[in-house]
């Protein structure tokens, strides 16, 4: 379909095809009235699937919420978590410290033991010693022999003192392996929960990206058929204001004495009307749609990525030929530019007039080197290749219309 304001630079051979009588005129305005129809329901497709996608917004943003909120608890848990790993690092930290004084207790206990029993051997009770100082483990020994008697109290003690102290140390040692375990599966568990989270996350944004980039589609194609809406309704007003024109009053009948030569003429003037019309007939016939190659040339050089048709529903009036930003756009065929400006969906965009009832429009260029009025020449550059307007990347969108009405470019081009 034809953005707003193109409509009117499009149709202007649709005065032409007016004047020649009301069958034509109501033709034309039963065309553009299907047309506001068939643009009415798209459009009305287009609201409701554009408020189907808000509501969608609705939804995901609501998730995305719920997601962000979770996201903050667990951090704050993981946080909490992290405090208590430093808690009991710091314990595990206090337990090693502790641990390493009460070796160093044992190892002052030991050295005490053997202190007393080398007193006591060297006081005279070696006899009662000697298998004491041969073992390996003093302590044991003492704690079998029957020469335990020999060592005085102060000295059991001591002895009591240093076992003691082992087995504390044994407990602590134990604590310290369980605190590590337990801080190793608090951090991997939460380690855990906040990965998932944050991919719940990242699914929530995604999914609410790419709805709102839906929207903005649905929007563009919105305010496209609303110019469309509006340029069909003002050409219906205009086909009926034209249609509703006087026609314009018969010329006087000839006097009698010319009634001969008023018939000769007249008959002669009905013939050249009849030739006339033939001719025009035959012009029309032969214009309509022109030999492949005659006068045309390619817009741009490139491949043509998007072809003329149906497509999502609704007519795709031109052909798209794609290349680099800034390519060379030249004009198809010789003529006169009619509108070179910014123009809706079609971003900056130039249409030619051209002999015949032929206009060819160039859309979302990036610079437009040309302007209305101005005379060009196939082949003649302007303005670059470009993704102005609703457009999805580098292209030239390239129409062809014959008194109004879109035709597939690749009839036209050589």
């Amino acid at each position: 379909m034809i953005a707003p304001r193109v409509v009117a630079v499009l149709l202007p051979a649709l005065a032409v095809a007016i004047s020649v009588g009301p069958a034509t005129a109501d033709s034309d305005l039963a065309a553009e009235e299907e047309r506001l129809e068939e643009t009415e329901n798209e459009l009305s497709e287009i609201r409701d699937e554009l408020e189907g996608a808000r509501d969608s917004v609705d939804e995901e943003e609501a998730a995305l919420e719920v997601a962000e909120a979770r996201v903050d608890r667990v951090v704050g848990a993981v946080e909490e978590v992290r405090h208590a790993v430093e808690r009991q690092q710091e314990t595990v930290q206090s337990a090693r410290e502790e641990f390493a004084e009460l070796e160093e207790e044992v190892d002052r206990h030991e050295a005490r033991l053997q202190d007393r029993i080398a007193e006591m051997y060297r006081d005279g009770s070696n006899g009662a010693l000697g298998p004491v100082m041969d073992s390996e483990d003093p302590g044991a020994a003492l704690a079998t022999s029957a020469l335990l008697d020999a060592v005085n109290r102060s000295d059991r003690l001591v002895f009591e003192d240093l076992e003691s102290t082992r087995a504390l140390a044994e407990e602590q040692a134990q604590r310290l392996e369980e605190e590590e375990e337990i801080l190793e599966a608090v951090v991997d568990r939460k380690e855990r929960l906040l990965a998932d989270v944050e991919e719940l996350r990242e699914d929530r944004a995604m999914q609410l990206a790419e709805v709102e980039e839906r929207i903005a589609e649905l929007e563009s194609h919105e305010e496209y058929l609303e110019g469309d809406q509006a340029a069909i309704a003002a050409e219906i007003e205009r086909i009926e204001e034209e249609a509703a024109e006087p026609e314009p009053e018969p010329e006087p009948e000839p006097d009698a004495g010319d009634e001969g030569a008023g018939a000769d003429g007249a008959a002669g003037a009905g013939s050249a009307a009849s030739d006339s019309g033939d001719e025009e007939s035959d012009t029309e016939a032969t214009t309509a749609e022109a030999p492949s190659g005659e006068g045309w040339t390619w817009p741009a050089s490139g491949p043509i990525t998007s072809g003329f048709g149906q497509r999502w529903g609704r007519l795709h009036a031109g052909i798209d030929i794609a290349n680099s930003a800034g390519s060379p756009v030249m004009a198809a065929r010789s003529g006169t530019v009619a509108f070179a400006g910014s123009q809706g969906g079609y971003g900056q965009t130039v249409i030619v007039n051209h002999p015949g009832p032929y206009q060819t429009l160039y859309a979302h260029l990036s610079s437009i080197e040309t302007s209305v009025g101005a005379s060009v020449s196939a082949g003649q550059r302007i303005g670059g290749m470009g993704c102005t307007g609703s457009c999805t990347g580098t292209h030239l969108h390239f129409e062809i219309h014959v008194e109004g009405q879109p035709r597939n470019p690749l009839g036209f081009l050589p």
